[in-house]
């Protein structure tokens, strides 16, 4: 359960996790935290076998720049990850509590000191990574460029020396920057390639009016809309001529700007294009 904006907005989310523990389907949460007080949490966690705390920066400063929110929101999260932890010790639960943590060249110092403060909190498991701004990011600019990461590449190596030493049965990471050249960025226009962007057939978005969408590209666009599951059952929908019209379309047309730079896909479609042309030692699968 995740989207756009804040899922735990909408007021039917506790049915909503109930009905899909009624259906046997695993669920997560992927949420800001600041509205999952103690007894919503209570009702969800439950349900729920993974909550991901999206960006949680252990600086208040920091948070709230971030997040363009209220300086109170830091705190409210804050606390609501310690109640949730206190949660699943007095309910006996085995929901996993992770957190994403997005650093950049004016932050990448505070790594070891930042994850030191996560575990402290009862964290599990920490995703770190570069914050992709695009022009529809609420500053509109990339804080900080590329270049200025690449020059700190044999500091990033101590600092992740030094941060391992946390590691233990109760806690992990997991590390990836553009700098080190993991595949994170989607397409941009000018490397956008036609047939590249496979991994659309493996991956789906529905949205909380019931329609089905392709990716971030196409959120909100009915136009591009794969059907509604108000009128039809998702299977038949996946599998329907508009999916296929919208695949076609989808690989064939470019980005208009950088909206398939912050893409899920990424990673999903460096697999296909590498099976599209396999070698012998890939194709053994």
């Amino acid at each position: 359960m995740q989207g756009t904006g804040e899922p735990l907005l909408n007021k039917n989310i506790p049915e909503a996790f109930h009905e899909a523990a009624r259906q046997k389907l695993p669920v997560s949460l992927t949420t800001n935290g600041v509205l999952l007080d103690k007894p919503l949490a209570r009702e969800i966690l439950p349900q729920t076998f993974s909550v991901l705390f999206s960006n949680v920066v252990p600086d208040k400063e920091r948070y709230v720049h971030m997040h363009d929110c209220p300086e109170n929101h830091y705190d409210k999260v804050v606390d609501h990850v310690r109640q949730a932890v206190e949660l699943r010790t007095e309910l006996n639960l085995k929901v996993a509590l992770r957190a994403s943590l997005y650093l950049d060249a004016y932050t990448i110092d505070n790594l070891p000191q930042y994850l030191t403060t996560l575990k402290e909190f009862g964290i599990d498991y920490v995703m770190v990574s570069e914050p992709l701004w695009t022009s529809g990011s609420f500053d509109g600019v990339r804080p900080t460029s590329q270049e200025t990461m690449r020059n700190k590449t044999s500091h990033i190596d101590e600092l992740l020396r030094e941060a391992h030493e946390l590691r233990d049965d109760d806690f992990q990471f997991n590390f990836k920057l553009l700098v080190q050249d993991a595949p994170l960025a989607g397409m941009s226009p000018d490397d956008w390639e036609p047939g590249r962007c496979d991994g659309v057939k493996f991956y789906t978005i529905v949205a909380s009016d019931g329609e089905v969408y392709p990716c971030w590209r196409y959120w909100g666009n009915r136009e591009f809309s794969y059907g509604s599951l108000h009128r039809d059952n998702l299977r038949s929908i996946l599998e329907g001529g508009k999916a296929q019209e919208v695949y076609r379309h989808l690989n064939a047309t470019p980005p208009e700007s950088d909206e398939c730079q912050v893409c899920a896909l990424t990673t999903i479609n460096c697999i296909l294009n590498q099976l599209k042309a396999p070698t012998p030692w890939i194709n053994f699968m």
